[in-house]
């Protein structure tokens, strides 16, 4: 009845899967000849005067590890420590997490003491050098941000450089600190939005540091209409192919070969809905197809539909059509009961 259905083989949910694929790849420690985009490896600290590269005290501990393409979140958590002058090879957004007082200090400049509250963003660009040292107990979520995704955001060519201005004294940008502990939630809870929700959120940042910090005016015009009636079918026809899938936002925007900002922005327009949205409303209505079938059990039904789990599948169809898949299944059983009786 449906082609996907033949792609769930008892191998379990594509987080499964996608966690497997990232415990591995973290433990080796490999780059990979992938494009700049992956960041696979976990970020380290490139030490000024050695060259040589250095873990960030208190990272490792959570981590989205390469489950998002063009980002990475470190969750950061950690005793009285200093850190000597490195740099980081992509740009870093930091959310401070608690209450604390810093000496630091970047690109040569005199150290200078500051007092960081909790939700006070700062932010390192790649290469810039940086230094610190603390006193007290450290938690913070930082997120490492690929050239390309800013220069998506940007509507430049992939590879521009886009040159940011550091912004190491304590900033108050509650928008910038909520979407990244947003994406931090979404690493807790186990990646539940997938691979679209959380990339979706990674060029929302992206647009967002461009617009805030980049050094020269970098704001990627919008795109003057939506997508062509071709290229939606072709969108559209993609996602139903591929519900089953960990679908990704760079995935979906290579199959029109547009930047990513501007698929996001376009398909909005012809859709009234970002990208995640329309794929998980998608979701819900093949889940209720299935949900006809009383031999499908709803744990499959999820499975099929792309769904992480069955109580993901539960929570999001609760929520868009007031009933949970049981009740849905129910109710649909008893129509046809009654049209049988009828008839």
């Amino acid at each position: 009845m449906f082609r996907d259905a033949a792609r769930i083989d008892g191998r379990g949910s594509w987080i499964q899967i996608a966690a497997a694929s990232r415990d591995l790849s973290d433990s080796t420690r490999c780059e990979g000849s992938g494009p700049a985009m992956q960041l696979g490896s976990a970020p380290m600290l490139i030490e000024t005067a050695t060259g040589r590269p250095r873990p960030v005290p208190g990272m490792g501990k959570l981590s989205s590890g390469q489950f998002w393409r063009g980002l990475r979140l470190e969750g950061i958590s950690v005793g009285p420590d200093e850190i000597d002058e490195g740099y980081f090879t992509q740009d870093f957004v930091g959310v401070v997490g608690s209450d604390l007082r810093i000496e630091n200090s970047w690109a040569g400049s005199r150290r200078w003491s500051r007092h960081y509250s909790r939700g006070n963003v700062v932010l390192l660009p790649a290469m810039v050098p940086y230094a610190a040292r603390w006193g007290g107990f450290k938690a913070a979520t930082g997120l490492f941000l690929d050239r390309d995704l800013l220069s998506a955001a940007s509507g430049e060519p992939p590879g521009t450089r886009i040159e940011l201005r550091p912004a190491v004294a304590p900033q108050n940008d509650p928008l910038l600190a909520d979407l990244v502990l947003t994406l931090r939630r979404e690493v807790q809870t186990g990646f539940l939005g997938g691979a679209l929700y959380g990339e979706s959120l990674g060029i929302a940042i992206a647009a967002h540091v461009v617009r805030g910090y980049a050094v020269a005016n970098r704001r990627a015009a919008d795109p003057p209409g939506g997508l062509q009636p071709d290229e939606l079918r072709r969108i559209e026809a993609y996602v139903e192919e591929n519900l089953a899938r960990n679908l990704s936002l760079h995935e979906l925007s290579q199959q029109l070969s547009m930047n990513l900002y501007f698929f996001v922005r376009s398909f909005r327009r012809s859709t009234g809905l970002p990208p995640h949205q329309y794929v998980l409303r998608r979701r819900v209505e093949r889940a209720k197809e299935f949900l006809l079938d009383p031999d499908v059990p709803i744990a499959d039904v999820a499975l099929r539909c792309g769904f992480a789990t069955q109580s993901h599948l539960t929570a999001t169809f609760n929520r868009l059509t007031n009933v949970t898949p049981g009740e849905y299944r129910r109710g649909s059983d008893r129509a046809r009961h009654g049209e049988s009786r009828s008839a």
